[in-house]
């Protein structure tokens, strides 16, 4: 039997009808709200107020609205489009958050590791992959192995620190303010459906994967 690609497994993951997703909405059962939507409320409402913390910093709504949107810019600077899968592997950081909400707003769908995760979990029919750089696990060179035989992975971006040969510093577009190349507008034509898939969360191991 030949293999389903990763996006012909996914095809078809709603299980709502047009008409039950109409008639939901409508009733205000559903808001039909993006994870973009929900950032920009929060940021209107209550910007200055913490949003997420760990064990060395912390992120209010406004602040983690400008990395978000930085970050994407950079995602879409670099050939990531709305429907492309990325690996993520985090340790529990405020950056995760900042990934999410980054590629939220473009549609990219991030697939949620577990720091366990290895080789079989994280070579995955992505467009690319985010490990951190300073780890008790080399997650770099565990994607070094396999990235030649992975000919769907194209970008390979770190988190934590600095970046070797061949990968990218999310902690440097964070900083780089790609912002002022774009209009201030620029992100809303990327804007995902609200039905669209929003993030791919792998098993935690009760399947057996």
């Amino acid at each position: 039997m030949e293999r389903k690609t990763h996006r012909e497994i996914i095809s078809g993951w709603n299980p709502f009808s047009p008409d039950e997703i109409h008639e939901y909405v409508s009733k205000g059962i559903w808001q039909n709200l993006t994870f973009g939507d929900i950032l920009d409320r929060n940021i209107a409402a209550i910007p200055d107020k913490v949003a997420f913390i760990d064990d060395t910093k912390s992120l209010t709504w406004r602040e983690l609205g400008r990395r978000a949107d930085r970050l994407a810019l950079h995602f879409l600077k670099r050939g990531l489009k709305n429907g492309d899968f990325v690996v993520v592997v985090t340790p529990n950081i405020v950056e995760f958050f900042c990934i999410l909400f980054a590629m939220a707003r473009i549609g990219v769908i991030p697939v949620a590791c577990l720091p366990r995760h290895r080789k079989l979990e994280i070579s995955h029919e992505a467009r690319a992959v985010i490990v951190p750089s300073e780890d008790r696990f080399d997650y770099i060179g565990m994607v070094e192995e396999f990235r030649s035989d992975t000919p769907s992975l194209a970008l390979f971006f770190t988190v934590g620190g600095k970046a070797g040969d061949g990968w990218i510093s999310l902690d440097d577009l964070i900083e780089e303010e790609v912002e002022k190349e774009y209009p201030p507008d620029h992100l809303a034509q990327f804007k995902p459906d609200p039905n669209d898939l929003v993030m791919e969360q792998l098993s935690g191991g009760t399947t057996g994967l």
